[in-house]
């Protein structure tokens, strides 16, 4: 007897798996703070995932191209659609651009690139093409959490090219926009979680992540 759509897992990988005992991170505090953005951003896709006829979502997978070690933090599939969402915690501020070149406040910041966004989306274009598997890449979303509970964050000013960025309180309408919410292709799902990081790769992960607290 076939399972019920409600019964099929439609979540894959440990989201901030990458950043547990990172050693590229510059310092443990920082891959903290990374690991905490990604789990806030899981709690959301999981929950969107989670409701009748949802789609898929993939935490932690390897970016496709060969001697790069970055990773893709969240991957969700709608229908033939893909989008590539990448996780910031930044401190609260009003970060802004012009000219290519990005602030926070009134002081030059530097950790606000689309590259590897970019790189993914293109990474897995090519990855899913050389098998056979038709998808539909979307512009990938690079969601911003506050690291701390002091201040505002802002980011309606900050451009990164090839990107869309929202903040974190803003993702569910992001997505539904950018793919809105259907059952995956199941060819696109089995070829992506071949790319997840986790040794739990095989494995789905209904729960919904509880967003813990900033300190």
């Amino acid at each position: 007897m076939p399972r019920a759509v409600s019964d099929v897992p439609r979540v894959f990988g440990c989201a901030g798996g990458s950043l547990v005992g990172a050693t590229w991170a510059a310092n443990a505090a920082v891959a903290k703070v990374g690991r905490v953005a990604e789990l806030r951003t899981a709690t959301v896709l999981n929950r969107l995932a989670a409701r009748p006829g949802g789609p898929t979502v993939l935490h932690d997978l390897g970016i496709p191209i060969p001697n790069i070690s970055a990773n893709i933090d969240h991957a969700m599939v709608s229908g033939r659609r893909v989008l590539v969402i990448d996780s910031k915690g930044w401190r609260p501020a009003r970060y802004w651009s012009v000219g290519g070149m990005a602030f926070h406040g009134w002081h030059r910041f530097g950790h606000a690139s689309g590259a590897t966004p970019r790189m993914a989306v293109d990474g897995l274009e090519r990855f899913l093409r050389g098998r056979g598997v038709r998808a539909r890449p979307m512009t990938p979303v690079v969601v911003v959490w506050p690291s701390s509970g002091r201040g505002r964050l802002s980011v309606a000013l900050l451009g990164m090219s090839g990107c869309r960025v929202v903040r974190g309180d803003r993702l569910p309408r992001a997505v539904r926009r950018a793919v809105r919410l259907q059952p995956a292709d199941p060819a696109i799902v089995d070829a992506l979680r071949r790319l997840l990081n986790t040794p739990a790769a095989g494995r789905s992960r209904n729960t919904v992540l509880a967003a813990p607290r900033h300190r």
